[in-house]
């Protein structure tokens, strides 16, 4: 008879490359959707027609002003935005990996 010490519960592990697929998904979706959000809304199409316009010519169905805001206000503050959360991770990581300490904080210095 097993008892609940001997038994073993077998997870199903998900490999590295599938988690970190998913995450790169997630932030790729998260980065579209803040374009949406500010005072001034941009609808996902006129989104889509101002980068394309940069690539191909497109005939334009925005405002001029959508376009500045795009590239002048939003675009640099939410690649900013990706940028200080990869240098907070580094920084974390780093920590860690000095101190050999998985709970490192920054006040240990």
């Amino acid at each position: 008879m097993e008892t609940g010490m001997d038994r073993t519960i077998k997870k199903a592990r998900v490999p590295y490359s599938a988690i970190i697929a998913g995450l790169g998904i997630a932030l790729m979706a998260v980065i579209i959707f803040s374009f949406f959000l500010g005072r001034y809304p941009i609808t996902p199409a006129e989104l889509f027609g101002i980068l394309l316009s940069r690539i191909i010519p497109i005939q334009q169905f925005w405002v001029d002003q959508m376009e500045t805001i795009l590239f002048n206000v939003r675009l640099p503050r939410i690649l900013l935005a990706c940028l200080v959360g990869c240098c907070l991770s580094a920084a974390g990581a780093s920590y860690q990996g000095i101190f050999q300490n998985p709970m490192a904080a920054p006040d240990i210095l």
